[in-house]
């Protein structure tokens, strides 16, 4: 058995001035102890069943780095945050930040939120229960994504993301735990996302909590394989991310390399300029489809310059183009812009180098004629 304490009143003799030092006294303490956990509420007023709202209460997540501070060991979250008081992308961001300085210790709750009064308190919208329940739904399905690394654009039936990019990552996977003990949607949400649930006692009896226990293992048994699945998911994310970054810095030394190249380019004249529109204008077609360039690059490169009377880009689409005058090719995205940048510098410098060769070739072309007059 892991015991944990929940922090739910700030009501403490010596008024404000003596609130930080006795709240460093009491997480300093439950860490000494060998306590597994620290909570405390994310409310902005107090609770009805703990006294009247104006009684003192924290921020919650200010209050867990307070105490993140001066612990060292025990596991830090709120009991459970309202998903309605901050942006779901705002909010795994904080979770994560708290985790990364308490070097791993966060845990995020989370729960549909219930405390109307507040809401209107602060001036923070209050939706109705399914307008909630679908946000809290989307922000467990985000949570999930932003902790493994995964920045691709997210869509939700309430929210959308387009890059929720979460740097640095948490230092371990943050476990999730779902507030609410109702057995039709909350308790599924525990069984599909969760790692832990917060349920209370409130006269179930003997059996009330056991019976909790068993509703989420009946949706378990309901849901398709999903949590395995879905760490594969994460994992082969994340092994993207890694990817995408990887090409960032390729892209960079390309970027820098055909920089070289078009210096050059300027100094050996107009054909070999047209070839720096190599990217996009040589490959792609009338319909937004490129060729690819492990077939149709080597005809590319053999293109002759020595053509006074067109242009490169003319040359190339004459090329291309088949005998029912269409071009065949296929989509813009099976070429990375890594990939589009080698085949520019290549294709940049077969060009240069063909020109430098039709200079010489003319000018010893030219001395000859000299020689025989």
């Amino acid at each position: 058995m892991k015991l944990g304490l929940q922090i739910n009143s700030f009501t403490w003799p010596g008024g404000a001035e003596a609130i930080g030092p006795s709240l460093a006294s009491i997480a300093r303490g439950a860490d000494d102890a060998g306590m597994d956990s620290l909570w405390v509420m994310d409310h902005f007023f107090q609770i009805s069943v703990v006294g009247p709202p104006e009684l003192d209460m924290l921020e919650g997540y200010t209050t867990l780095a307070h105490a993140a501070a001066v612990t060292e060991r025990i596991e830090l979250g709120t009991l459970v945050t309202g998903v309605t008081y901050r942006h779901p992308g705002i909010l795994l961001k904080t979770v994560t930040t708290l985790d990364v300085l308490s070097g791993g210790r966060a845990w995020l709750g989370l729960g549909a939120a219930w405390n109307e009064e507040e809401h209107r308190g602060l001036g923070v919208p209050y939706p109705s229960t399914r307008e909630r329940f679908r946000l809290l739904e989307d922000t467990l399905r985000l949570a999930h994504r932003m902790f493994a690394d995964d920045d691709s654009p997210f869509v939700g039936e309430s929210i959308r993301l387009e890059r929720p990019m979460n740097h640095p990552q948490p230092v371990r996977r943050v476990p999730i735990m779902i507030g609410g003990g109702g057995e039709q949607r909350t308790l599924r949400l525990v069984a599909q996302y969760a790692d832990a649930c917060n349920l209370f006692d409130l006269g179930l009896g003997p059996e009330g909590i056991p019976h909790k226990l068993d509703v989420i293992r009946r949706h378990e048994r309901g849901l398709d394989p999903q949590p395995p699945q879905r760490h594969v998911q994460q994992r082969e994310r994340a092994a993207v991310q890694r990817r995408r970054r990887h090409d960032v810095i390729a892209r960079h030394e390309h970027r820098e390399q055909r920089g070289s190249l078009r210096r050059e380019a300027t100094r050996e004249g107009d054909a070999a300029r047209g070839a720096l529109e190599v990217g996009d204008a040589l490959l792609e077609d009338r319909d937004g489809r490129v060729h690819d360039p492990r077939v149709r690059v080597p005809v590319l490169l053999q293109v002759e310059v020595r053509s006074r009377g067109v242009g490169i880009l003319e040359h190339i689409a004459r090329r291309l183009e088949d005998r029912n005058g269409t071009r065949a090719g296929v989509r813009l995205g099976s070429l990375s812009r890594v990939d589009r940048a080698r085949v520019e510098a290549e294709l940049l410098r077969r060009t240069l180098s063909h020109a430098r060769k039709s200079r010489t070739s003319s000018v010893i072309r030219a001395s000859s004629s000299r020689n025989e007059s």
